[in-house]
């Protein structure tokens, strides 16, 4: 039987897990000192670990080994998405990506964004979950409020630069059998994905990031939710890994 994962990011500076964990611990799973039990500092790293002392507040461990954790994907993968304007579809996206897989998701802010205010205190909790019920050892990084010139500017020269936008020059691209994330992407390279608010793009916007080397691509034929545009973007990017991979 697995033991069950905890997240606990400062686990190799102190031995009290965080006061959350800890209740669940003690109070919903009612383990006691003794019992073994999983740990991942969300960085990479699992630890075993053991339960030495506990009270009506705190859990204390002492630590019995550490096991490095590699990431099942190749390359940094980012999600630039409008926030929606229903955090419940924000947050299930959100909680999605971290279950198939993401390094960073950043929510920016866009001419026709819906929603201006974002809680990530709550986005940070619904990360975490997934990470532990995926039984991944990356949190991964979220970035909030983020202006969509900001993303643009800082994007690595070297990754490959997608904006998911379709419009006639895009439509005579994929008439010609071109215009996916797969024309321009490179299995284990770095990839940076922007998607639009639910109003999508402005033509400045658009005309921006293609500018500053961004392909426009499409996900498909369905018209798609801003949420579920996210969703589709990272799982092509783990599909094309995963075709590279069989075919080597």
């Amino acid at each position: 039987m697995s033991l069950p994962l905890f997240y606990a990011p400062d686990i190799e500076l102190s031995d009290r897990l965080p006061d959350d964990e800890a209740g669940h611990i003690l109070r919903v799973l009612r383990m006691q000192v003794g019992d073994h039990l999983r740990l991942t500092d969300g960085r990479g790293s699992f630890h075993e670990a053991v339960i030495e002392a506990a009270d009506r507040k705190s859990c204390r461990v002492g630590l019995l080994g550490r096991e490095p954790w590699e990431k099942p994907w190749r390359g940094r993968i980012t999600i630039a998405i409008a926030p929606t304007k229903q955090s419940e579809r924000m947050e299930w996206m959100l909680e999605k990506l971290v279950e198939i897989g993401i390094d960073e998701v950043v929510f920016i802010e866009t001419e026709h964004s819906e929603r201006r205010r974002i809680k990530a205190e709550r986005l940070e909790r619904v990360a975490v979950s997934a990470m532990k019920q995926s039984l991944k050892a990356l949190l991964p990084t979220i970035r909030i409020n983020v202006p969509l010139r900001t993303v643009i500017a800082e994007a690595p020269q070297q990754a490959a630069r997608l904006i998911a936008y379709v419009d006639d020059a895009v439509r005579a691209e994929i008439a010609a059998g071109r215009g996916y994330p797969s024309d321009h992407y490179s299995s284990g390279q770095d990839v940076i994905v922007l998607i639009g608010p639910e109003g999508d793009f402005s033509a400045a916007e658009v005309s921006h990031a293609i500018g500053a080397g961004f392909a426009p691509v499409t996900l498909g034929k369905s018209r798609l939710r801003t949420e579920t545009a996210g969703l589709v973007a990272c799982q092509w990017v783990h599909t094309l890994q995963a075709i590279t991979c069989t075919a080597d």
